[in-house]
């Protein structure tokens, strides 16, 4: 459950094991627990779109849907979702970063190698895997730079949903 992701987090933290938490781990459980209709959906889509307050906006929000002590809520809004808890980043696209990335729209699933890196962009060679088959191909998107100062590309967009993949 969510709440035990959050709870194993603070626990962790408490007994002074700071690097426990990872971003991409609590994400992927997230995409896991909304495959069922839950509100790991809605948390994973802020972590995909949205900034650290987006994020515990939805972690908040899951905590009052589901009638939680309204106190870890607290612990919530302290730490930081997106980033792990013992590593420091640039979150600059480098070469030779490896991304996986599963289109929401229509579940394909490509591993992204970064090729090239210039000021404004990035070229991944990617190997698709789709319905129709497998893909190598190469890609070059534009870079994007948000609010926080982490570095993205848009891989699809649709009704104004972006979805990107952020450095790492």
């Amino acid at each position: 459950m969510i709440i035990d992701m959050i709870l194993d987090r603070k626990g962790f933290e408490e007994d002074g094991v700071m690097d426990y938490y990872n971003p991409k781990h609590f994400y992927d459980m997230m995409m896991a627990y909304g495959e069922d209709g839950g509100s790991g959906w809605d948390i994973a889509r802020a972590m995909d779109f949205g900034t650290e307050e987006d994020v515990r906006k939805e972690l908040c929000k899951y905590i009052d849907d589901c009638k939680y002590s309204p106190e870890i809520k607290d612990y919530i809004n302290s730490v930081k979702w997106l980033e792990s808890c013992n590593v420091t980043m640039e979150h600059k696209f480098m070469e030779g970063q490896t991304y996986n990335w599963t289109c929401w729209f229509t579940g394909g699933h490509s591993v992204l190698r970064v090729s090239k890196v210039t000021a404004n962009t990035v070229e991944f060679t990617e190997h698709r895997t789709e319905l129709d088959g497998e893909h190598d191909v190469k890609s070059v998107y534009d870079i994007f730079t948000d609010k926080d100062g982490r570095e993205y590309v848009v891989m699809c967009s649709y009704h104004e949903e972006e979805g990107r993949i952020y450095a790492e």
